[in-house]
């Protein structure tokens, strides 16, 4: 992966809401490698996690929450506020993948 230049321990997965099973996840992951996976009834991480439509959680290799960021607000595309967001970003994954 580029954006991580190289760095093999983080992994990105994108965890879709039980209310939205029935979305075609396509705008989300289309072109792109990124692993994806469905809440359930049984399992409700959404609701055990607390999250919202394009919460982005950070975990550090233990499993614990180092910080949660709404994607809504903070765009992390890197052509879009000079790349402000896209490098925090960046700097909190590997933050927290080699603490």
């Amino acid at each position: 992966m580029g954006f991580l230049e190289g760095e093999t321990g983080i992994n990105i997965v994108g965890i879709n809401g039980i209310d939205y099973s029935g979305h075609d996840p396509s705008n989300m992951i289309g072109g792109r490698v990124l692993a994806w996976c469905q809440d359930n009834n049984e399992d409700k991480v959404w609701i055990s996690w607390g999250a919202t439509i394009r919460d982005f959680f950070i975990l550090d290799p233990n499993g614990v929450l180092v910080d949660k960021i709404n994607l809504t607000a903070f765009n992390p595309d890197p052509t879009v506020d000079n790349g402000t967001n896209y490098t925090e970003l960046k700097n909190l994954l590997l933050a927290a993948g080699n603490p």
